[in-house]
């Protein structure tokens, strides 16, 4: 007999839009068995939304709506622990209300300490899965949050395929960096230092940034030889960086699972990468494989492997396509979403039978 859809109910940390995106979103599409999903989202309602960010650090309101949802849904599934911390609470304080809820934790937690960390422990003892990106981060909840370790679950994340132009390394090549992120994501002093010692050699592009400011570049100057171009669809940038030697993913060590997309995306496009040597890319670059790492925040040691990408040629783009069939073996959206269907179906066989057994 073939088994139902299942009903889920998914939270995204990112703003609410009328209307359903269902089983299309890369975490459902490649179910075997489509789901029947409901979107929600976050809001965007002035002085709420800005307490919610900047002081609650969770989002409230999304987890009051979704308590009054979750009744209909077979789980709950939160994108972030600003939207499962909440829920949870709720789910412990009003408990006889006993959906399923499966949390992917994008950020450790929100890294808590002090009185944060009771309320997170509090909750996090209402999880039935938590899932994260980064194999680290269970060394942190078995430290801080032991009350989830028989429910950790990791998955590596997956990304989609993209068509793109092949190099042709007779025209001009340059290397790329990515993202529109401000200094606290992105480490831009230590990326424009190092190639103030290396603009000589190669240009360097920085996709998804118009200009950088001088907060975002922590005073450094802006070394010559560097090229900015503002935000295009993932699509078109594919396209752009088809001459991109290799890639950098200039991270700050924040504690946090943080830099894999944008990883996965440049292995995509068989790029090579050099990356901070942080927590979060550890289970996604290989060194000597299809990458290097640079000790983070040391602009001396990243220009070294800068060289040594443009050294040797054929090196980089042998690691560019290791980095190319890594993600075909480990990190495509079909092996993604099949992992997280495994996990609800396993969550739900489990809790049906938790229940006969009490009967």
């Amino acid at each position: 007999m073939m088994k139902q859809p299942l009903k889920i109910l998914f939270l995204a940390n990112w703003q609410w839009k009328k209307g359903d995106i269902g089983a299309e979103y890369a975490f459902f599409k490649h179910f075997i068995v489509k789901p029947e999903v409901r979107y929600l989202g976050t809001f965007n309602i002035p002085l709420w939304t800005s307490l919610e960010r900047r002081f609650l650090k969770v989002y409230l309101l999304q987890a009051v709506i979704a308590f009054f949802l979750s009744y209909k849904y077979d789980v709950v599934l939160a994108y972030a622990s600003q939207s499962g911390l909440p829920l949870a609470c709720l789910f412990r304080i009003f408990f006889r209300r006993k959906p399923l809820l499966a949390v992917f934790d994008v950020e450790t937690l929100g890294r808590p300490s002090g009185w944060r960390l009771k309320l997170v422990r509090f909750a996090a003892a209402r999880f039935d899965a938590l899932v994260y990106a980064s194999s680290w981060q269970k060394d942190f909840y078995k430290a801080n949050v032991p009350e989830v370790m028989e429910k950790c679950r990791f998955i590596p994340l997956g990304i989609g395929r993209y068509d793109y132009r092949k190099a042709s390394y007779d025209e001009p090549i340059f290397y790329a960096a990515l993202g529109h992120h401000d200094q606290r994501y992105r480490d831009w002093r230590t990326l424009l230092l190092a190639h103030a010692k290396v603009a000589d050699r190669i240009q360097l592009v920085i996709f998804g940034k118009e200009f950088l400011t001088e907060k975002e570049r922590a005073g450094a100057p802006l070394p010559p030889n560097v090229i900015f171009v503002p935000y295009i669809p993932s699509t078109e940038l594919a396209k752009r960086m088809a001459n991109a030697l290799f890639c950098v993913v200039p991270l700050p060590e924040r504690q946090q699972s943080q830099g894999q997309l944008t990883a996965l995306f440049c292995m995509a496009l068989a790029k090579a990468l050099i990356g901070a040597e942080v927590k979060g890319l550890l289970d996604y670059i290989q060194p000597n494989d299809n990458g290097l790492f640079y000790r983070t925040g040391d602009p001396g040691d990243l220009a070294e492997k800068i060289i040594y990408m443009v050294d040797h040629l054929d090196e980089t783009i042998r690691m560019g396509q290791a980095g190319y069939e890594k993600v075909l073996k480990e990190h495509t959206e079909e092996i993604f979403g099949q992992r997280w269907e495994k996990i609800l179906d396993e969550l739900l066989r489990s809790n049906n039978k938790t229940r006969g057994d009490g009967n």
